[in-house]
């Protein structure tokens, strides 16, 4: 009787000592994103294109490729003015048959560049999402969005944000 308590015993260690081991495998898989702030935050004046940039760390362990998308919190994709509410700046408008413009040439409005600034893309639409990096390179991956806008000089200047999601 206390050889099967001991063997019982033992098997019962064992069959703990996987449900660990597995546990600690799974453990190692691991991804983790940080940004500065979770907001885009500018301050316009009139005919004056301003920019500013983030960086976006982040760490994998074993796991290779990951995708980082954008989309906004708020109900619009346009940037709101932080004192009056009805003031915003919408994106840039792109040019049919384009996917970007030209930082020379962005005329009114705002957006999201993944090139440093050379070319910006329309922040997407209030519910959907636009993939802005990815990568198939294990460890520590930093990336640089930069958020530029230029107004109308008949446009409030003042200080404009938007919450983002990523």
């Amino acid at each position: 009787m206390r050889s099967i308590k001991n063997i019982l015993l033992l098997l019962s260690l064992v069959i703990t000592s996987l449900v660990f081991a597995n546990r600690a495998v799974f453990a190692e898989d691991s991804i983790s994103i940080t940004i500065p702030t979770d907001s885009v935050r500018l301050t316009p004046m009139p005919d004056t294109f301003a920019s500013a940039s983030q960086t976006i760390t982040a760490s994998t362990t074993n796991i290779a490729g990951y995708t980082i998308d954008i989309s906004t919190a708020d109900s619009t994709n346009a940037l709101v003015h932080q004192t009056d509410p009805t003031l915003t700046i919408p994106t840039f408008t792109i040019p049919q048959g384009s996917t970007t413009v030209p930082a020379n040439n962005t005329g009114y409005g705002y957006g999201f560049s993944t090139d440093n600034g050379a070319n910006y893309q329309a922040v997407p639409a209030a519910g959907s999402s636009t993939n802005i990096f990815s990568t198939n390179t294990a460890g520590t991956n930093q990336h640089v969005i930069t958020f530029g806008t230029r107004i109308a000089a008949n446009t409030t200047e003042g200080e404009y944000s938007n919450t983002l999601i990523l």
